[in-house]
């Protein structure tokens, strides 16, 4: 029996995308952006290995030897806004990897609003 890796991610996103996980690193989209951050349980092999020259900005962890922090194409904005079933909020580089939310969560904030009484 082969081990079963499953993510849960809100279906309702059109402007977050994980597109590809390995050798340390996950390739997201943020909107139009497409940026790499550090993700060290990520062992395996990258699979879309020409998609991650495409980028317009790497987070550099400084466990890489390189000087941490983010280094961004000069076509990204300081912030940018982005949508989530409706909501609107901007995103932005942080120092420390985030880009002001986690994407990871929206599967959350779905099903606490399917609990919620609507008043």
């Amino acid at each position: 029996m082969q081990n079963e890796i499953k993510i849960f991610c809100s279906e309702e996103w059109k402007d977050y995308e994980l597109l590809d996980t390995g050798e340390g690193e996950k390739l997201e989209r943020f909107g139009k952006y497409v940026f790499v951050r550090p993700y060290e349980d990520a062992v395996w092999p990258k699979t879309l290995k020409n998609e991650w020259e495409k980028i317009e900005g790497k987070f550099w962890s400084s466990r890489k030897g390189a000087k941490p922090g983010w280094q961004m194409s000069k076509a990204v904005f300081d912030k940018w806004e982005m949508e989530y079933r409706g909501i609107k909020f901007l995103a932005m580089p942080t120092p420390f990897r985030h880009l002001g939310f986690f994407p990871e969560q929206a599967s959350h904030w779905d099903f606490i609003e399917k609990k919620s009484i609507k008043l």
